[in-house]
């Protein structure tokens, strides 16, 4: 079995639908890949955040019974819909609209929780980036305090083009860049100094970033986002909050095209 094999089969597994085979198979493979094991822990991982944090809401029992008593009497009682005579139509789609109005309330609800959960997620993924590259001494792949040398790289190599800025506030400047693979994505990754501070500021395309949180701190390292111009930028350090806030407010007003 190889790796793109057990990436197909990882969450199979963690759902329970992974025949015997496959999963002796799958345990053994996992048993000599750090990377395999490394992408079912953080999984384990996911999949016991969003357990732990999903809401679920259990009907009162009075609501449980009459809707099941309703189920029951239209069952036995009411013709089919396409058959009622004209009250029991009006009936029924007030009933429709009644339900398609609550589905519409959970969606919108539902939406704004994953929106959240999603970017939760993202800035925990970010972290891990930004930890393999200072352990894995692989923070830069194009070395440069020059925009006209950083922006064409990434340019090359991306389908957009993020603003560049040398020296975006006070004591923080640029060293250079490199381009990371964030949920199968390829995002630009400018890294910056600020004194013995490494900080990486991932950029990808989007109108905004979720408003629940704009700054938060995950194993130790900061993690501030904002948008402008097109882009999402997050950075990721262990420099100040106060720091990592300025850097991204100033990328975020500076436009993609630079004189």
């Amino acid at each position: 079995m190889n790796c793109s094999e057990a990436e197909t089969l990882i969450a199979a597994q963690l759902d329970g639908e992974l025949d015997a085979m496959r999963g002796r198979g799958l345990v053994a493979h996992l048993a000599g890949c750090a990377a395999c094991a490394a992408e079912r822990a953080s999984l384990v991982e996911l999949k016991a955040r969003i357990g732990g944090a999903a809401p679920y809401h259990r009907a009162p029992p009075p609501l449980r019974h009459e809707v099941e008593r309703l189920l029951v009497d239209a069952a036995h009682r009411e013709p089919p819909p396409w058959r009622a005579t004209a009250p029991s139509r009006r009936v029924f789609a007030a009933g429709a609209l009644a339900g398609a109005a609550t589905l519409g309330i959970g969606w919108l609800a539902g939406a704004a929780w994953l929106e959240w959960r999603d970017d939760s997620d993202l800035a925990h993924l970010l972290v891990d980036a930004h930890v393999r590259a200072t352990l894995g001494e692989h923070r830069i792949d194009v070395a440069s305090s020059d925009q006209h040398t950083v922006k064409p790289w990434l340019s090359a190599r991306l389908d957009y083009s993020p603003a560049i800025v040398e020296a975006p506030v006070e004591g923080v400047t640029l060293v250079g860049a490199r381009i990371e693979a964030i949920e199968r994505q390829r995002i630009a990754t400018l890294v910056y100094r600020y004194r013995a501070h490494w900080i990486d500021v991932f950029v990808r395309p989007g109108g905004r970033v979720a408003a629940a949180e704009t700054a938060r701190t995950i194993r130790g390292f900061n993690v501030v986002q904002a948008s402008g111009d097109g882009m999402e930028w997050r950075a990721v350090s262990d420099a100040g909050l106060d720091v990592l806030q300025r850097l991204v407010a100033r990328l975020a007003r500076t436009p993609a095209q630079q004189p």
